[in-house]
């Protein structure tokens, strides 16, 4: 059997064949094995565990997940992963206890008792690996109620900066910092309520994630500043308007825009630059145009919620009234009110179908139904989705069931794109022909997926070509050697007879 490391601290796990558990000697805790042992499942998995555990790229963590789970569907560890990803979890060690908990670095609305990665980990588990899963699980619910409860008494944000802050493994503030700084005093002179972790968070007690998630919920303008390529990639950073972008993916109203100084524009993320148009720092005008711009839509943004914050509160009978409101709250971003009224409707319509679909929207944050199909989550596993389906009409069900199989396709779709780009970076780093065989093998697995094909063709041919450079270049070698040898063999040679 393989060699697996612990998701927790990274260390080899200990197991005898035919276990269901590794242990970690060093942390002490128990871990799932795989069910599914096979080369390519193995490394894909250590490739996610990699990326989720030491890069801290939730993201891309997440794709080679679903690269597992399009080979192997039911393997629960892969669909744990999942999870873990989805909620940010890190392991770290409990001050009181001195063993490794899950902490959450990607808070979400819904419970991870009702994500249907979860449930299909532990379906498709034996007991005592279920057991395992269900201790984490139960501990994230608990850490997860103590965070919305943090977070409920928060008020609202109208702008969130990220930025780095300080240099790495100094105390020393980064630029992005002063940047930061000065944007954060510009809009708070101008009204507005600005989230800057260096304000923000300095009273704070505990953890900050709480007060993290609450102001990205909240705030309808986030400005990511950076002055270095790797400082918009800094763990933090990138966790935070990755988090922010998709909450626009996923439909809500949020505006999102990246600024920057002393580098080329062309190295901000391309996931940000394609949002808005980026602003430069160094120029006055800029600044001082976005943060007008920012104003502006953060006014916008009140006068729309105005209506839905005046919601009836009584307990009239007039459900008509109560199902438009809900959908209203919805569209203006209310998501409290929207659940307000779902619940005073299904008190007095319990069969109201409607109802659940919108707690299926809130959970998303998703302003309309029509967004589901641009989804690349899964909601078949959410509870309120179960009681739907028990109460759904058939022209509703059907048009779920095209929700579903939308969502499939974009799953597909973003499994083919993650393939076709590892491919790339595997051409792209190839120095000899095995490795350009490998990119090959990568694209030949989306062969029909843009140009994979001729991408395929060309690896070959780079490979032929890479491995005529190495014979060639041994062959010079070989020949200088040789050369060398034969001109010291003749110099001894010559010494004995150098008398002549």
């Amino acid at each position: 059997m393989a060699d697996f490391k612990c998701n927790s601290c990274g260390d080899e796990l200990e197991f005898k064949t035919g276990d269901k558990i590794g242990i970690c000697p060093s942390c002490g805790r128990k871990q799932p094995l795989p069910r599914d042992n096979s080369e390519e499942i193995n490394r894909l998995l250590e490739e996610a565990r990699r990326l989720r555990h030491v890069e801290k790229d939730y993201d891309r963590a997440r794709y080679k997940y679903e690269e597992v789970l399009n080979i192997a569907p039911d393997e629960p560890l892969a669909n744990w992963g999942m999870v873990l990803c989805h909620y940010g979890i890190q392991y770290a060690d409990d001050p009181i206890t001195h063993r490794k908990v899950p902490t959450l670095n990607r808070m979400q609305v819904a419970s991870i008792l009702d994500n249907g990665y979860y449930k299909k980990a532990c379906e498709m588990s034996e007991y005592e690996q279920r057991v395992l899963y269900e201790e984490d699980a139960k501990y994230i619910d608990g850490v997860q109620r103590e965070f919305h409860a943090i977070a409920s008494k928060e008020k609202p944000y109208d702008v969130f900066i990220s930025y780095k802050d300080k240099v790495d493994g100094t105390d020393t503030k980064t630029e992005d910092f002063e940047i930061a700084r000065q944007l954060y005093e510009g809009l708070f002179d101008k009204g507005l309520r600005v989230f800057f972790s260096d304000r923000t968070l300095k009273d704070k007690v505990g953890k900050f994630e709480p007060y993290i998630y609450a102001a990205l919920e909240s705030a309808p303008v986030m400005i990511v500043v950076g002055t270095k390529k790797e400082y918009f990639n800094a763990e933090w950073v990138r966790n935070e308007w990755t988090r922010y972008i998709d909450r626009i993916r996923n439909g809500e109203k949020k505006f999102i825009v990246p600024v920057f100084r002393d580098m080329d524009i062309r190295d901000i993320p391309v996931e940000l630059s394609a949002q808005n148009q980026a602003y430069d720092a160094s120029k006055f005008m800029d600044i001082s145009r976005l943060m007008d711009k920012v104003r502006e839509i953060c006014e916008e943004r009140k006068k729309a919620a105005a209506p839905a914050a005046a919601a009836p509160a009584g307990a009239g009978s007039d459900r008509d009234v109560w199902k438009k409101n809900m959908f209203t709250a919805l569209e203006n971003e209310n998501w409290r009110d929207a659940a307000k009224f779902a619940e005073w409707i299904l008190s007095v319509e319990p069969t109201y179908a409607e109802a659940y679909l919108a707690y299926i929207l809130i959970d998303r944050r998703l302003t309309r139904r029509e967004l589901l199909s641009k989804q690349t989550e899964r909601f078949t596993g959410d509870n309120n989705y179960r009681l739907l389906k028990e109460l759904a009409s058939p022209a509703l069900m059907a048009e779920m069931r095209e929700y579903e199989d939308k969502i499939e396709k974009n799953i597909e779709q973003q499994r083919r794109e993650v393939i076709y780009a590892d491919a790339i970076r595997l051409l792209n780093n190839a120095n000899d022909k095995r490795s350009a065989e490998m990119a090959a093998a990568q694209f030949e697995r989306v062969r029909d997926y843009q140009d994979a094909a001729d991408k395929i063709a060309y690896c070959m041919e780079y490979g032929e070509q890479l491995q005529q450079d190495i014979d060639r270049q041994k062959a010079i070698l070989n020949a200088q050697t040789s050369k060398g040898m034969q001109d010291k063999i003749s110099g001894i040679i010559g010494s004995f007879g150098g008398g002549k």
